[in-house]
């Protein structure tokens, strides 16, 4: 029961934080910090899903997750992305990455991918918060919000965007 509300919770408030990610993107311009930025692999248009992957989640292919992406697709073929280590970006192109690759276009499927394993994953973290917080004798109404705290925290973005953090 606790972990069904908790899921319930965690659902609503990453689609909440993705929803604010769609609506900064979109609001504040993007600056040009002159860093990493190789053009997306797929050369068609794609699909009307296409775009709206890429419109709504656009946003979360910044920094250190163009690296993993590229990595992902091409292995490491720039000096720049040997700090990135490959066993997240091996990930993408796991069973889930197969799948979106044959309804998207290849780098839609693969930030799809990425951000459906964060959102796993971080469900994950949540939880074994939470049991964490019970097995060193928090209340279970704590050890619960605890949880909720680790969901919320500033640091989300890092979270919710491909990046390994």
């Amino acid at each position: 029961m606790i972990m069904q509300r908790l899921l319930w919770i965690y659902c609503q408030i990453r689609f909440a934080q993705y929803l604010l990610q769609f609506i900064a993107n979109v609001i504040i311009p993007d600056h040009d910090a002159r860093a990493f930025n190789p053009p997306l692999w797929s050369f068609d248009k794609g699909t009307i899903i296409d775009i709206l992957v890429d419109k709504f989640f656009s946003g979360l292919r910044r920094w250190d997750a163009i690296h993993f992406l590229q990595i992902a697709r091409f292995g490491y073929i720039y000096e720049n992305s040997l700090a990135f280590f490959p066993g997240y970006p091996l990930l993408f192109i796991s069973p889930l990455g197969y799948l979106l690759n044959q309804i998207l276009i290849e780098s839609n499927a693969y930030l799809l991918s990425a951000i459906s394993i964060n959102f796993l994953l971080g469900f994950c973290n949540a939880y074994l918060l939470f049991q964490l917080g019970l097995k060193y004798n928090l209340t279970l109404n704590h050890a619960y919000w605890s949880a909720i705290l680790f969901i919320v925290n500033p640091a989300t973005i890092f979270f919710l965007a491909p990046y390994s953090e």
